[in-house]
């Protein structure tokens, strides 16, 4: 099964703590692909690479994903899910608005890594 984690981008780099955390929750799952977004995407998805249990990592480089706007981010989160069992975002105050948006949008199976329902 397959579990997409949306990896956390600030200012153009990798939230790692926060990113390797969720990692760290979605392994269980299945295998992880990592999705990080916004300017600058391609380096983050760089290290998002090195991150234990990352099996694959997509990188959506494009401004107007800055900031992960659920607005803009739901239609690409969207798209990715029939490759997918599940999504989990980081337990972040930028990321917790996401699910909201994309269970609105069609989205489906979000998971907190926070351990939350």
């Amino acid at each position: 099964m397959a579990v997409l984690v949306l990896g956390e981008v600030v200012n153009g780099a990798l939230a790692l703590d926060a990113t390797a955390k969720t990692v760290t929750a979605a392994k269980s799952l299945g295998d992880v692909t990592v999705l990080v977004m916004g300017s600058g995407a391609k380096s983050a998805g760089a290290t998002a690479a090195t991150l234990d249990g990352v099996s694959k990592v997509l990188h959506a480089d494009d401004a107007s994903l800055d900031h992960a706007l659920a607005e803009n981010a739901a239609a690409l989160i969207v798209g990715l899910q029939a490759a997918t069992a599940t999504s989990v975002p980081p337990a972040t105050t930028d990321a917790k608005h996401l699910p909201a948006r994309g269970r609105t949008s069609g989205c489906h199976g979000f998971v907190r890594s926070d351990g939350g329902g």
